[in-house]
């Protein structure tokens, strides 16, 4: 015969872990969907990110809709469209890339070594725009009718990358 003695401080610890283990999981389950993830990129800027999935994208008016959400006006016809791959390695460039990319809620990890399209637009109607100022482009990628990521950027030497959720707090 075995006999097997348990303290009731034992019944406790366990209690607690199983509480505690219990609590996390909740946690885990439930934060990403109730909260948006803020974060600083280097200029000091504070944007929020949240996931998006932005399925089924796959004509020019899908494209226009998906830009207008958020407050951005682009000339209708875009001035490019082109394959690009996204590289399987992440140089210093692209992690900072797709830092912008995460904070709209994006991640180009999982696209590493694919072909995707870059459809590039031009914005219009931009207040802060001067005559002598850089014009500013919005690009963004798709993959399998799926909208993967994307930016605003100028087309000057050395301009600033940006996410669309940046695009009012810029104008």
């Amino acid at each position: 015969m075995f006999v097997w003695s348990i303290k009731a401080s034992t019944i406790k610890l366990a209690g607690i872990v199983v509480l505690s283990a219990v609590t996390l999981a909740l946690i885990i389950a439930i934060l990403p969907h109730s909260l948006t993830e803020t974060a600083s990129i280097g200029t000091g800027t504070t944007v929020q990110s949240s996931k998006t999935d932005y399925s089924e994208m796959k004509t020019e008016d899908d494209f226009l809709k998906f830009i207008n959400q958020f407050g951005i006006e682009v000339e209708p016809t875009p001035v490019e469209v082109v394959d690009v791959q996204i590289p399987n390695k992440f140089d210093a460039v692209m992690q900072k890339y797709n830092i912008v990319q995460n904070l709209q809620g994006f991640d180009l990890k999982k696209y590493r070594n694919k072909t995707v399209t870059r459809h590039t637009y031009k914005l219009k109607n931009e207040a802060s725009q001067t005559a002598d100022s850089p014009e500013r482009l919005l690009s963004i990628l798709v993959y399998r009718d799926k909208i993967i990521g994307g930016d605003i950027c100028s087309q000057e030497n050395g301009g600033v990358v940006s996410g669309f959720v940046d695009y009012k707090k810029q104008s």
